[in-house]
């Protein structure tokens, strides 16, 4: 490659290279010949600028000639050794393979590829509307999910004694839902929902009650007595007629509770009651349905309404009436006292066992055209509920029962 170079340079005439070129002065008789320096000093010394040549005469030296075609030649000879082509006729344009390959993107170019991702699912909170156990109202109570808990304790002929048990111990934060006070109206308002003995209260005036104790329309409902269900149903059934699907009865009450280790608090007489932060209740359609009196007179002994009266067998027969200024029962009416419903533990029966009682009750009659009644609307509720358990549907309720059917003297009324 030195040669290679050296020739080339002897080509293009680089002064600064190891050669020296002189024409022979016209003295030896006007010839021309090459006078060669020592190598040393045509390496330090430039050319005389009294001796130099012009560049055409230098450009058409045969010796300069000679060397260009010799290094052109050793170029083409050497880029065809190497398999390569001259510069001016290398083409862009890449060879095809016999066996292409896939061409790959860049890692930089290349669209990284979007990770899908699932929202998380949402586990829906569970919503109890008939019974719950003192187990899931435990679990309940140690979730965030909002609930609110109803003593609705009460006696029906000692009126107060529902106070004093409550005071006494009740399920820790547990409001006081009184019959009198919160669950009926006044004797004499003239915007009742019914008549009888303990008639509802308008629909406007329990969700204002409602809302002052601070209950919304999310959470889930509780409700429990010390009596069979006897009076907690009636709250059930109200908060069913506002809207509220989300309420239960506290399966086996207060006995099952503390059988089941539930806690308990108390509270001396006169304590104030706990501040409540007032909410905003908002009515929806009713989820359960109320018969009127009317709807009664007009259907009776019609195969499109069945009536279950769920007082003591006595009080249906007219044997006896402790509360009531007339004995008897609505004519029609099938008598299935509401303590039925319940097993020796006061707890609700299977579901199975509550079908087969209520199938051989109705004798082939449709479910669906059930009105449930008893003294004042109060304990007709557990026959609902129990219907509902056993699968035959949410049936009707006559609130004002025999209390207000019994209060016209021209309405028909069977004994025995």
């Amino acid at each position: 490659m030195a040669r290679l170079w050296l020739f080339g340079c002897l080509a293009v005439g680089i002064p600064c290279l190891p050669r020296r070129y002189e024409e022979a002065s016209s003295a030896d008789g006007g010839g021309s010949g090459l006078q060669v320096f020592e190598r040393s000093e045509f390496l330090r010394t430039p050319p005389p600028a009294s001796n130099a040549v012009s560049r055409r005469s230098r450009a058409t030296n045969p010796a300069r000639l000679f060397f260009a075609y010799f290094l052109l030649a050793k170029q083409k000879k050497v880029s065809a050794q190497s398999g390569a082509q001259p510069d001016h006729t290398a083409s862009t344009k890449p060879k095809a393979s016999k066996n292409p390959q896939p061409q790959q993107t860049p890692q930089h170019q290349q669209t990284p590829q979007r990770k899908i991702t699932h929202p998380p699912t949402i586990k829906p909170k569970p919503m109890y509307t008939t019974l719950i156990s003192p187990t899931q109202l435990q679990s309940l109570q140690k979730t965030n999910n909002p609930y609110m808990i109803f003593d609705c304790s009460f006696e029906l002929m000692q009126p107060l004694e529902g106070d004093k048990q409550y005071q006494q111990a009740h399920i820790p934060g547990a409001i006081r839902a009184d019959l009198d006070r919160h669950l009926s109206a006044a004797k004499q308002a003239t915007d009742a929902a019914s008549g009888g003995r303990h008639p509802l209260p308008s629909r406007e005036n329990f969700a204002a009650w409602l809302s002052s104790i601070g209950f919304t329309n999310s959470m889930q409902a509780v409700v429990y007595d010390r009596q069979g269900v006897n009076y907690c149903g009636r709250l059930w059934w109200m908060l069913k007629w506002v809207g509220h699907e989300a309420v239960a009865v506290l399966d086996g009450g207060w006995q099952a509770w503390l059988a089941s280790g539930g806690a308990s608090e108390s509270m001396q007489p006169g304590t104030p009651a706990t501040k409540v932060t007032p909410s905003n209740y908002a009515l929806a359609p009713a989820k359960c349905a109320q018969a009127a009196t009317k709807t009664i007179a007009d259907n009776l002994n019609s195969p499109n309404q069945c009536l279950i009266d769920a007082r003591p067998t006595p009080r249906f027969l007219g044997e006896v009436e402790p509360l009531d200024p007339v004995a008897g029962h609505i004519p029609g009416a099938l008598n299935r006292p509401f303590g039925l419903n319940l097993g020796s533990d006061g707890k609700f029966k299977p579901a199975a066992e509550l079908r087969a009682e209520f199938e051989a009750l109705l004798a082939g009659r449709d479910p669906a055209t059930v009105v449930h009644h008893c003294g004042s609307g109060v304990s007709a509720v557990p026959n609902l509920i129990a219907m509902e358990v056993a699968g035959l549907g949410r049936s009707a309720l006559y609130a004002g029962s025999w209390s207000e059917w019994c209060s016209d003297p021209s309405r028909p009324m069977v004994r025995g």
